[in-house]
């Protein structure tokens, strides 16, 4: 995908995390890691921030199947930058020529 434009990007304000939505939007090895992280929280907006800014890349937006968006990803790379002092965490997505 060569894009003209900057890369799609995702910022998420860390957050407590919800076990109903994590189960709901993760596959079972992403909540696995999720839940024995030192960070839950962080770990969460890590992966939810990866989704957003893939479908962003992709044009799909929020879909029914979520929880395994990352899993047919293998076009694509992520840059993810934490900034747990400042409570966020932003994405972007580059599929393949960005």
């Amino acid at each position: 995908m060569n894009q003209k434009h900057p890369p799609p990007q995702k910022g998420e304000q860390v957050r407590p995390i919800d076990r109903e939505l994590t189960a709901a939007t993760m596959s079972q090895d992403e909540e696995r890691e999720i839940l024995s992280a030192a960070s839950p929280a962080v770990a969460f907006s890590k992966y939810w921030t990866m989704k957003e800014s893939l479908l962003k890349l992709t044009g799909e937006g929020i879909c029914s199947d979520i929880h395994r968006v990352l899993s047919r990803a293998t076009h694509c790379k992520f840059m993810t930058e934490t900034h747990e002092e400042k409570g966020y965490v932003m994405t972007c997505a580059f599929g393949d020529g960005d």
